[in-house]
């Protein structure tokens, strides 16, 4: 599960730079892992933040953790965040589904290194 702030209109800068390095030089050890992004802005931006955040997942044959709408809260400060009950919510189910989810990643087939 990854998060990040919205900045800009996208992700932390810092969170991609790391997430570029690892996910080029060691995409391979992420393949049918389970994977959640999770955003959180003061506004908007939340949408592109979330897209660009799936992408490290799909393009690594990582199955996405959903929930019952995009995995986003909005707010500038925590109190903010916990107000923002639609957004709690869909936390908590993404975090529900992610449990169920993850025991999953040891099913893939035995001696496959890479996609299917």
């Amino acid at each position: 599960m990854v998060g990040s702030p919205v900045y800009f209109g996208g992700i932390a800068g810092g969170l991609k730079c790391l997430l570029d390095r690892v996910f080029y030089d060691a995409k391979r050890l992420f393949f049918y892992k389970p994977a959640a992004a999770v955003v959180t802005c003061r506004r908007g931006g939340a949408g592109n933040t979330f897209d660009q955040l799936n992408k490290y997942f799909t393009i690594s044959s990582m199955p996405v953790v959903s929930s019952q709408y995009w995995n986003g809260v909005h707010g500038d400060r925590p109190e903010e965040v916990r107000a923002d009950l639609e957004g709690m919510q869909t936390l908590r189910l993404v975090g529900g589904q992610y449990g169920l989810a993850a025991p999953l990643h040891d099913r893939r087939p035995r001696g496959r290194r890479g996609p299917l």
